[in-house]
């Protein structure tokens, strides 16, 4: 099957899902239906949370945890994931509460968990809970250096930032067997993750 064959018969190939993201955007539903996201979103990101530590303090040979329970695929967890704090942060940024047909999806989800992710490795490498800058982002304009002084002001000088990135090659960035285009503006956001 050709390239452009893949592409258009997309939708009508099965895609191997997530269990855990496709467990937490069902229970995530009732409060969409109900209309009460603003008010109960972050308390079932808390819940998420809380399961997801219990389940990463569980030892092997104990009997499984409740998330296991009731996602049984579910694999292991390295760090601790602030999932309250990076909802309120994509929220903040992306307003999920605020609508009212569409309800809150797989991506969007998954970006949760991953900025969750970061905000974990962020806190564990200086101790402190990571600060969202959303004007280092939002302006592209300003001089990347003079950024970077002000972020690192009273930071200490030894590097906190990841130590690898990956990416997961659903051509998100850049098409399937290409390279990064020409774009300053990517290449300074990878720039200033690192």
């Amino acid at each position: 099957m050709s390239f452009s064959s893949r592409r258009r018969n997309y939708l009508l190939t099965p895609h191997r899902r997530d269990s855990l993201i496709e467990w937490m955007k069902e229970m995530l539903m009732h409060s969409f239906v109900l209309d009460a996201l603003g008010t109960t979103g972050a308390d079932t990101f808390s819940h998420f949370e809380l399961l997801i530590e219990e389940h990463r303090r569980t030892p092997k040979d104990a009997p499984p945890s409740r998330l296991q329970q009731l996602v049984p695929t579910v694999g292991t967890f390295h760090t601790d994931l602030p999932l309250r704090q990076a909802f309120l942060a994509y929220n903040d940024k992306h307003r999920l509460t605020k609508r009212k047909h569409i309800t809150i999806s797989f991506n969007e989800i998954r970006h949760i968990l991953n900025l969750a992710q970061i905000m974990s490795l962020a806190g564990s490498e200086t101790g402190n809970d990571l600060k969202i800058n959303h004007s280092v982002i939002d302006n592209d304009k300003a001089d990347s250096s003079r950024k970077r002084e002000e972020e690192n002001e009273g930071c200490p000088s030894t590097f906190v930032g990841p130590k690898m990135i990956t990416f997961d090659g659903d051509q998100t960035l850049y098409s399937d067997g290409a390279n990064f285009e020409s774009n300053p503006r990517l290449a300074n956001y990878l720039y200033l993750l690192l």
